[in-house]
């Protein structure tokens, strides 16, 4: 320590400055990284796992009117009710595929594209259903429509509980992450205040330290000047 009361009086405040300066540098640098960390989960929470649940919530609704407009048309005896319950049931078919075909595109995990697999199989096979469903009603066939009713009924029932199961995951997820952002909010914020505490005990102690460092000489000057 002999080598500190040694140096010059300027010295010895700039290696006190520096010090508290590394102190609240390396306090700004904690809270910036978890800001950081924080924001980009934000972000994989928006982008991977909200927006994708807002998706699969559409498909579900268009596989649902899917199935309602194939009812009506199966039980309505006016032909051209049927083709246009026919019709309506295409384009919501049309767009299930749609929005499967952008989920697909988003970062998907192993669980996911297991789950997405199995929801595509059956909901292929649901679609061949509506078609010998379509074919049986043009062309009065009862036992064909009575076999391609039940198959759809199997067949959907299968392809929603996939389709269930990918908007869990992504709520999982989503949960998860929230969770890590608290997690990290509030190590963070533990971290900072034992810095900002040893910022202050160390910025209090070199002032103390510095004060009778700088204080020791004017003294003994004062006491020789008064012997003068």
């Amino acid at each position: 320590m002999n080598w500190f009361y040694n140096l010059k009086i300027q010295n010895k405040l700039l290696g006190a400055f520096l010090i508290v300066a590394v102190i609240a540098g390396l306090i700004g640098w904690i809270g910036y990284s978890s800001l950081e960390n924080i924001d980009k989960n934000a972000d994989e929470l928006y982008q991977n796992r909200m927006i994708p649940v807002k998706k699969l919530g559409n498909a579900n609704a268009e596989f649902l009117k899917v199935r309602i407009n194939l009812i009506y048309a199966i039980f309505l005896e006016d032909r051209a009710s049927k083709e246009s319950y026919l019709s309506k049931m295409q384009i919501c078919a049309e767009n299930v595929d749609k929005i499967i075909n952008e989920y697909e595109n988003y970062d998907l995990s192993i669980e996911e594209k297991k789950q997405l697999s199995e929801f595509n199989k059956y909901w292929d096979e649901y679609k061949n259903n509506t078609r010998q469903i379509k074919n049986a009603l043009s062309s009065d066939d009862d036992k064909l429509l009575l076999k391609a009713r039940t198959e759809a009924q199997e067949n959907y029932a299968r392809a929603q509980e996939y389709l269930q199961n990918l908007v869990d995951i992504n709520s999982r997820y989503a949960e998860n992450l929230q969770g890590e952002n608290k997690e990290n909010a509030d190590t963070a914020k533990a971290q900072l205040l034992l810095l900002i505490a040893a910022g202050l005990i160390a910025a209090m102690g070199l002032g103390i330290v510095i004060s009778k460092i700088i204080s020791k000489p004017v003294i003994a000057l004062t006491k020789i000047s008064k012997k003068l």
